[in-house]
């Protein structure tokens, strides 16, 4: 397989007779022309990967002007340009490797039940299979190493920084496979996640609104899959926003049909229904769950809370009535009050979180320029790892403590957690 990689060209779609834009509030539809092709770039994992999935548009104009509100559809692509991702990523499309190494514990088949109405069950690897060969179409997520490369790529793409990854350091994204038999039918629903959806072969028919739309969902929106319990909790969740927010059928909406090589975006709560036609078709989608501003703030509130007065840490208890329940609350809101009245957005956005796509550190604070010193008990000298930090401070060192950080005292067993890392590197 060929790994030789295109400079990606400027945009030929600014001169006479360029196909590149056929733009409403729904769908941004761009048909690549003969120029387009040919300056096609090779989609792969590593970086610019936006700048390759929305070509012929640049990032900067997707970003300003399609993120978070419309879709976006590149057809008419050259199929070649996944070559790559499909033959060293995806197993060459073979059903049985991609199924062999997902991640996922069990893996959806949607069959058509007695009433030709189309069913989902989860089934283990071998009876996935089986069903699949029986003409099931499957839904399962997609090998790690690609899902970590690609969700790592996107991230940095959209410049989301600290909000693409949990406070573990686990990504806020995962890479979907749907292997789709013909005719196979997802009907009207909406996601709470940014997609994006790549054809890696056959035919999808998507039709798109924005009826009923919920602008920033925190949860999805699905008639077509959901028991009752589940939908009465998406209702609660999206009337917070919307009091009159209600399923109902899809008048108005746009189509698009993608075939092996097109690629689609479409931002969280835009109802979409999903028709594989023509042939069998195996597509990907890259679902994005970057945290939220109220994440932040929250976690921020949250952390505040904790130092700030110990009653917070208070477990809820002995709630004799209303009224003292109340004044108790109340008190506590009123300390609240003066501690976030003193904080600013320094305090929830430091400069290390934004710009920078380095992992979080250990910062070791020192008046020496000797290693040893935070590592005394490190009989090889080895050096600490790239996640341990040191600062030298001086007699005129200034520091301005973070009301959100942390700062402790070096101890003994802080020193030994810092030699074994550097020994396990």
């Amino acid at each position: 397989m060929s790994t030789r990689k295109r400079k990606i060209p400027q945009c030929p779609s600014e001169g006479k007779n360029s196909k590149i834009d056929r733009p409403n509030e729904v769908l941004q539809m761009c048909t690549m022309t003969e120029a387009h092709r040919e300056g096609c770039p090779i989609i792969d994992t590593e970086d610019n990967l936006l700048q390759k999935l929305v070509y012929p548009h640049t990032p900067k104009t997707f970003m300003d002007s399609i993120w978070n509100k419309k879709a976006l559809a590149v057809v008419n692509a050259p199929e070649s340009r996944l070559e790559e991702l499909i033959g060293t990523s995806l197993f060459g499309l073979d059903v049985s490797r991609l199924i062999e190494e997902t991640s996922s514990p069990q893996i959806f088949a949607w069959m058509k039940d007695r009433n030709n109405k189309i069913s989902s069950i989860e089934l283990n690897e071998e009876a996935a299979l089986r069903c699949y060969e029986c003409g099931a179409s499957l839904y399962f997520r997609a090998p790690p190493e690609i899902s970590s490369m690609l969700i790592a790529a996107v991230s940095r793409s959209t410049k989301m920084f600290f909000a693409s990854q949990y406070s573990s350091g686990e990504l806020r994204g995962e890479v979907e496979t749907f292997v789709s038999r013909k005719g196979n039918i997802t009907d009207w629903h909406f996601d709470y996640m940014h997609n994006f959806t790549l054809q890696l072969s056959g035919a999808k028919r998507w039709s798109l609104s924005e009826e009923n739309a919920v602008l920033n969902p925190i949860r999805g929106c699905t008639p077509h899959y959901s028991g009752i319990d589940t939908m009465g909790q998406q209702l609660k969740v999206h009337r917070l926003s919307n009091p009159n927010f209600h399923v109902r059928s899809i008048k108005n909406h746009e189509t698009v049909t993608l075939t092996a090589g097109s690629f689609l975006y479409f931002p969280p709560g835009m109802w979409h229904r999903v028709e594989c036609i023509e042939e069998d078709s195996i597509s990907i989608n890259i679902s994005m769950m970057p945290s939220t501003w109220s994440d932040l703030v929250c976690d921020g509130i949250r952390h505040t809370m904790w130092r700030s007065d110990v009653l917070w840490r208070e477990a809820i208890s002995n709630l004799s009535s209303v009224a003292s329940a109340r004044a108790r609350m109340q008190n506590l809101l009123q300390k609240l009050k003066q501690v976030v009245g003193q904080m600013t957005a320094d305090d929830f956005l430091v400069p290390c979180m934004i710009g920078t796509t380095e992992p979080r550190a250990t910062v070791v604070i020192t008046d020496s320029g000797d290693c040893k010193n935070a590592r005394e008990d490190d009989e090889n000298d080895t050096p600490p790892p790239p996640e341990v930090k040191k600062i030298i401070i001086g007699d005129e060192t200034v520091f301005r403590i973070n009301s959100l950080a942390v700062l402790i005292k070096e101890t003994d067993l802080i020193r030994q957690v810092i030699v074994a890392q550097s020994k396990r590197e």
